[in-house]
């Protein structure tokens, strides 16, 4: 590989000298060199650029954390990390991409990122032709339209399909790698559940109780109109939270106010009390189901 490389660079070898593995440029006694992802080899380079390919496969950071501490010294160092969307959230690919949203949001402070992100929004219908130019900005020069309507009709056909369609073609992040329900029709019969919407309605609660450092969550349905409505809220002691490898996911959820952290290393039940105290004050409350197998109180 490193000699077809060096080829289409320096045709007639006059600088650059390849090997299996290596690409060697005499002038600056500089060396191009290709890794393998096991971190147990990486210490003791000087990397004065590092380039990893689709990072949304890593299982976890640190081959990019030996190159990142490896420039140190240098004046100008640039490590670039490409890749396709993935579809498992608690891998450092997605965790790197959510602070790269944040940065972009001015959520946090990073001058020395630069980042381009092409994908679909969140709420984009992935089968709409209109939305695929945010995804491929090479539309009909690299990529045609007829390619991806071809993938999208075939991942319609068969669900199986749809998650490698949709992140390998669509750039588009999914939640896991088969789908069971595909995600238009949760879509579709999701929205934001109050309440305050439902005074005086029937209501039944289900409490599934965490273990030490898992999530707890309550969930409260009410039946109007022959309609069922779904509201969940979540709680996460304060101690797991940054234990947890998909921490920034939850962190989202703290902020989009799904999740309640309580203080300690255990789940404060006092928390989920009190809720469901005020729900009470607002909704009719005919019954609560709890699974107690996981309860520390």
């Amino acid at each position: 590989m490193c000699s077809k490389f060096s080829k289409g660079l320096d045709p007639d070898n006059k600088y650059l000298t390849a090997y299996r593995a290596d690409i060697l440029f005499n002038l600056t006694n500089s060396k191009l060199k290709v890794l393998a992802a096991d971190d147990s080899k990486l210490d003791g380079f000087n990397a004065s650029f590092g380039l990893l390919d689709e990072y949304h496969a890593a299982i976890n950071s640190k081959v990019r954390d030996v190159i990142k501490s490896s420039q140190g010294m240098r004046e100008n160092p640039h490590l670039c990390t490409i890749t396709t969307a993935g579809f498992d959230k608690s891998k450092p690919c997605y965790e790197l991409r959510t602070v790269a949203i944040e940065v972009l949001s001015n959520l946090k402070e990073d001058d020395s990122m630069f980042i381009a992100i092409y994908s679909l929004d969140e709420e984009d219908d992935w089968q709409n032709e209109k939305n695929w130019c945010k995804c491929a900005p090479n539309l009909e020069v690299t990529v045609t339209k007829k390619y991806i309507r071809e993938q999208v009709q075939q991942a319609k056909n068969n669900p199986s399909e749809e998650v490698g369609v949709r992140t390998k073609t669509l750039n588009q992040w999914c939640d896991s790698a088969t789908v069971w329900i595909p995600e238009e029709y949760v879509v579709k019969c999701s929205n934001k559940v109050d309440l305050s919407d439902f005074k005086g309605e029937n209501c039944y609660i289900g409490v599934d109780l965490g273990a030490v450092s898992d999530l707890t969550a309550v969930s409260y349905m009410i039946v109007k109109d022959d309609i069922y409505y779904f509201k969940t809220h979540y709680y996460l002691p304060e101690s797991a939270l940054e234990e947890k490898q998909d921490k920034e996911t939850y962190k989202l959820w703290h902020r989009l106010g799904l999740l309640t952290v309580t203080s300690g290393n255990v789940t404060d039940y006092d928390y989920i009390t009190t809720d469901i105290l005020k729900a009470r004050e607002i909704v009719n409350i005919m019954a609560i189901g709890y699974d107690k197998y996981n309860a520390t109180q």
